[in-house]
């Protein structure tokens, strides 16, 4: 009988100590499904902010190409006024040497 008992202590036991590494798996297993959602959580702010940081690069990008045009246009115009002042002086010039021939 005291054998049988022993045994049944034995047993009890073994499946109290089961139990504990059953429990602390699950508690793992709690942990592991935070930290999962945690990381999901992260990788989607993460995505958000890359597809705003790509947003902003195209329109800083766009703004540049504009920036451009109208750089490219503005040089365009003072080279234009440039010519046209040039034109004017040597005009000037021209009609000042006809009044003083005239004179």
């Amino acid at each position: 009988f005291e054998s049988k008992q022993e045994e049944v202590d034995q047993t009890r036991r073994e499946l109290s100590e089961t139990k504990g590494m059953y429990s602390n798996q699950k508690e793992q297993l709690k942990l592991l499904e935070i930290t999962l959602r945690n990381e999901q959580k992260r990788l989607e702010n993460s995505n958000m902010t890359l597809v705003r940081l790509r947003e902003e690069l195209k329109t800083s990008e766009e703004k540049r190409k504009v920036l451009e045009k109208l750089k490219f246009g503005m040089s365009s115009d003072l080279d234009d006024m440039h010519r046209r002042q040039i034109q004017l002086r040597d005009d000037k010039k021209g009609l000042q040497q006809k009044v003083t021939e005239h004179e």
